[in-house]
């Protein structure tokens, strides 16, 4: 069974149609997450399904049972959110027991529970403490063991690590996705931050103008994206327009002119192609033996990243990207060098119009 169905739900706010139709199931156990920009509807369906929206139409169901118009605190939901929106004059201790003691647990077991869960995020012995007595990070984990405490059927993260810097908020998705694949909660997250989805989900679904554009697991969606706005939302992505060659299902010729050798898929990919970065190899002379795409070309932009070099490229009648690791060959290349590119014949995808 599935633990979460949304139905033909759709919500508008007055002329604005902020989500149009969507139908989604999300697996029991699972850790899903709601990628798109902003606008896009995630926020909005988020809140349908903490009962804070109601849909104008379609239906929501949580393991099997209807929930459209059911208020919030009869979902058995935990919420953690991108302010943390923990209690200031509260102790850390009743900050995490205040669900507990709104269902009317026992004094002991409320105590049990919050030792567990501040122990699950990694702070024991914080009962005691304030909220601002702690940091960005530990109030976040704070959060997460109230919202956990409650044993809900389903999380849902709003944006959860946004106000973090870089280096905590990595550490803390390392973090989410662990305790959740140990609890096995339903977890629902939504980002706008292509590296947190990808990351921390086993199923991604990207959203756009209120609609679903593309469901799948990370993998998929990066070496795989159905449209050109998947394409472009998630990484950095080459497009190239233009149509297989009559009778050549393996040879595509650009709008342009140039051709290139592609994995021969049987059709003409109706919405052009893609090709991510990293399926160029850049050469600074010409290689011995002539690969199936080899094209001269000219650097006209170099960005250092650490890791890689971006590179990006001026070819005949092209602008291409590439992604250099600096292990390899990033360091050294310079503006207006001549060199070479190379292009996987199978690194290229259809794109659907």
């Amino acid at each position: 069974m599935s633990a979460i169905v949304f139905d033909q739900v759709a919500k508008s706010f007055g002329p604005v149609r902020a989500v149009a139709g969507c139908s989604l199931e999300i697996a029991d156990s699972s850790f899903l997450a709601i990628l798109g920009p902003s606008g896009c509807g995630k926020t909005t369906l988020l809140r349908m399904l903490g009962g804070f929206l109601t849909p104008d139409a379609g239906r929501i169901l949580i393991g099997g049972r209807e929930v459209t118009h059911l208020p919030p605190f009869r979902r058995n939901l935990g919420f953690v959110f991108q302010s943390y929106a923990l209690f200031p004059h509260l102790t850390i201790a009743d900050n995490v027991a205040f669900g507990l003691r709104m269902r009317r647990l026992g004094a002991a077991e409320v105590a049990a529970r919050v030792r567990k869960y501040l122990e699950l995020v990694r702070l024991p012995g914080a009962e005691d403490r304030y909220p601002d007595q702690l940091s960005g990070g530990q109030q976040q984990r704070i959060a997460l063991a109230r919202a956990l405490a409650i044993e809900p059927d389903v999380l849902l993260l709003d944006e959860p690590l946004s106000a973090l810097d870089r280096k905590l908020r990595e550490e803390m998705q390392a973090e989410l996705k662990e305790i959740q694949a140990a609890l096995g909660v339903t977890t629902l997250l939504v980002t706008h931050d292509q590296e947190e989805a990808l990351t921390m989900a086993d199923r991604i679904v990207v959203m756009s103008a209120g609609r679903v554009e593309q469901v799948g697991p990370p993998e998929e969606i990066y070496e795989a994206p159905r449209t050109r706005f998947v394409a472009d939302f998630v990484g950095v992505s080459n497009f190239f327009e233009g149509a297989v060659v009559a009778g050549e299902p393996g040879l595509f010729r650009t709008s342009g002119g140039t051709t290139f050798r592609i994995a021969a898929n049987g059709h003409a990919p109706e919405g052009g192609l893609v090709l991510r970065p990293e399926r160029i190899t850049v050469h600074r002379s010409r290689p011995a033996a002539t690969p199936a795409n080899l094209h001269p070309a000219r650097i006209v932009r170099v960005l250092y990243q650490g890791q890689k070099t971006r590179v990006d490229l001026k070819l005949a009648d092209l602008s291409l990207t590439a992604m250099v690791p600096n292990a390899r060959r990033g360091a050294g290349l310079a503006l207006n060098d001549e060199v070479f590119v190379e292009i996987d014949p199978e690194g290229f995808r259809s794109l659907a119009r």
